[in-house]
């Protein structure tokens, strides 16, 4: 089969508009785990790190600290309550947080 520069352009075209889902969407059993982790002060990576050690055999139910992170600062997709943001240890930056909060 021969590369064809029209429809793998198209097809590209096509996949980036298409709507995808986020892998943690509002009321989903993975995203509600990662909302009561954050809660209780852990970050985001020690989330990820705990489902990849409970749920070994479940792809389904890994996600990668930057999905999270995502998830938390990207205002389109407000998954977390905002209570969420003041649960991030300082560390990771709260006056970005703070900025967040006041919008």
């Amino acid at each position: 089969m021969k590369y064809r520069a029209i429809s793998a352009d198209k097809n590209a075209l096509f996949n980036a508009l298409r709507p995808k889902k986020y892998k943690l969407q509002k009321g989903e059993v993975l995203s509600d785990m990662v909302e009561r982790k954050l809660m209780d002060d852990w970050s985001p990576e020690q989330v990820a790190g705990w489902l990849k050690i409970t749920y070994p055999v479940s792809p389904d139910m890994h996600i990668s600290h930057e999905t999270i992170y995502k998830t938390l600062f990207v205002p389109s997709r407000q998954i977390f309550d905002k209570n969420a943001l003041t649960y991030i240890p300082a560390r990771i930056g709260r006056g970005f947080t703070a900025i967040l909060l006041n919008r």
